[in-house]
């Protein structure tokens, strides 16, 4: 399963909101029997990086700026 576009209003950032979604789309991912989820964030976004590897995503070994967690 792949996951496009997610942002967080800024000045909702830091209030655990991209967590809960990312949270969910976890959830569904694996309530659909999905092997992985992947997601992107833009290349100079290290803040985008960081949340995604802190929620156990690994950088794909192909594309840079594409994070994948298997289920």
């Amino acid at each position: 399963m792949e996951l496009h576009h997610l942002f967080v209003h800024r000045p909702l950032r830091g209030q655990g909101v991209g967590q809960a979604l990312l949270t969910g789309a976890i959830t569904l991912s694996r309530q659909l029997e999905a092997e992985f989820l992947m997601v992107a964030a833009e290349p100079g976004n290290a803040r985008a990086h960081a949340f995604y590897e802190r929620a156990g995503f690994q950088a794909h070994p192909n594309q840079a700026t594409r994070f994948q967690r298997l289920l």
